[in-house]
């Protein structure tokens, strides 16, 4: 007798799973319902922003060095060889020991410096800096874009240029499909 009592109890349970397991909705579908509402866009590229003697988009993958004289303005340009634009970069000069800056200027983008404190077009800007300390400049660089930037400080010597950009602050991208 008891083995028909249990026979009965699985049949049961058996019976009242498949009932429960049809009224339920398939959660499969909607999973896929929900993954058809949503769009995911996915870039790929590079943020290559780097600092030169001259404009390039070749990046000699190295922090830029030169020497300067004092009181002649240097030149050199921020280049964007990248397919991101980026907002924003920040920069590090390292100057002779001892030297004061008198001018630091740039050109509007892709305008490069003719003279002292003269752009081929529009008017130089002035800009801050602390020299060994990072400065973050908020200014847009696009893709095979450039910033012209001059410098006049009071030593001779030799001074450096230290580029960094980060992905945070891509603003844009060049998609290809």
């Amino acid at each position: 007798m008891r083995s028909n009592h249990r026979s009965t109890s699985l049949v049961a349970a058996v019976v009242g799973a498949f009932i429960l397991a049809l009224i339920q909705p398939p959660t499969s579908f909607a999973t896929t319902a929900i993954a058809k509402n949503n769009t995911l866009s996915i870039s790929s590229g590079k943020l290559i922003i780097f600092a030169s003697g001259f404009q390039t988009f070749t990046n000699p993958a190295a922090i830029y060095t030169t020497a300067v004289i004092n009181g002649i303005p240097k030149n050199f340009f921020i280049n964007n060889s990248g397919s991101f634009t980026s907002s924003r970069f920040t920069m590090k000069i390292t100057l002779p020991a001892n030297s004061n800056v008198s001018a630091f200027r740039r050109c509007n983008i892709n305008v490069a410096f003719t003279g002292t404190n003269v752009c081929a077009s529009g008017s130089s800007t002035t800009q801050s800096i602390t020299p060994g300390s990072a400065v973050t400049y908020i200014l847009p660089s696009t893709p095979n874009s450039f910033y012209s930037f001059q410098i006049v400080q009071n030593k001779t010597g030799v001074f450096s240029v230290s580029i960094s950009a980060s992905t945070s602050f891509i603003t844009t991208a060049v998609t290809h499909s």
